[in-house]
């Protein structure tokens, strides 16, 4: 598979549809799977991963707190006095 390949099968695709009026085909890059990892990237993914365990751990503490540990008890629940 190569450059001028995918060229030619997308300007295939583009005719067949009848878009040659709207789209063209122009050529493609074929890029390699190899990532640049600079210093901004893992600034970036640690800042998402301390954002990420602070919303779980707030919201399991949330949870935690007012499921369990703060339950309203029977004689403080709101009746219906009027009948």
């Amino acid at each position: 598979c190569s450059e001028a390949d995918i060229t030619g099968l997308f300007q295939e695709r583009v005719q067949a549809l009848n878009f040659t009026s709207i789209f063209h085909a122009l050529p493609t890059d074929c890029r390699s799977d190899v990532r640049e990892y600079t210093p901004f990237t893992y600034i970036a993914i640690w800042i998402v991963l301390i954002v990420g365990t602070l919303t779980v751990l707030g919201t399991t503490i949330d949870l935690a707190y007012i499921q369990f540990l703060h339950r309203p008890k029977k004689s403080m629940q709101i009746t219906n006095l009027r009948r």
